[in-house]
């Protein structure tokens, strides 16, 4: 059964809102989403009561580039909600990562997960319970390729000069369709780097 039959507006601000996500932390909901109101596609949130109140009518500012941004993907880690995006920052599309607290406050300052030569796209994250895992497609090799990466649960990227390239495994172009936490993706990642893959 429908609950809200004609929809809850989240976020009606000027412009393009679109990429919303959705975790559960802290007895509520929080949706994280790309938003066009300043001319980019920053990151906002805004939180969600179980009876479909929304507690930040105007959003919450996340995080604000000077260059667009786009595909915001994110997983969850108790009331931890990290967030990764294809950024335009730098020459090329690079992924970047944040870490987001269940009210939406940000935790610390966003970080490079990756910055090849090339462009890289369609990023997605998990918690495997020890640490994240980021995942995007590369085309650093001239190819889309399946890169990933380790993050700590601090939000320092571990492998900062060697990724795991995973293209014969995993499903090329769209990682994202890898959120959940896969642990034949962390065996094939450990496989491929003690081959000396990245």
């Amino acid at each position: 059964m429908v609950l809200d039959a004609t929809g809850i507006p989240l976020s009606t601000a000027t412009l393009v809102q679109a990429e919303p996500q959705l975790a559960a932390g802290n007895g509520q909901w929080l949706v994280a989403f790309t938003d066009g109101r300043n001319g980019n596609n920053d990151l906002y949130a805004t939180r969600v009561l179980a009876t479909g109140m929304v507690l930040d009518n105007a959003g919450l500012n996340v995080c604000v580039c000077s260059e667009p941004r786009a595909v915001v993907r994110g997983g969850q880690r108790r009331h931890e909600l990290p967030r990764v995006w294809q950024d335009f920052r730098f020459l090329g599309a690079s992924i970047f990562g944040i870490r987001v607290d269940s009210t939406g406050l940000a935790l610390g300052a966003p970080f490079v997960i990756s910055a090849a030569i090339g462009s890289e796209a369609t990023p997605a994250v998990a918690w495997d319970g020890a640490q994240y895992v980021a995942v995007w497609a590369d085309l650093r090799a001239g190819n889309s390729d399946i890169y990933a990466a380790r993050v700590s649960p601090a939000g320092v990227l571990l492998d900062s000069t060697r990724h795991s390239s995973l293209h014969r495994s995993l499903q090329r172009d769209r990682p994202s369709h890898c959120v959940g936490w896969n642990p034949e993706l962390h065996r094939l990642a450990g496989r491929s780097r003690r081959r000396g893959n990245g």
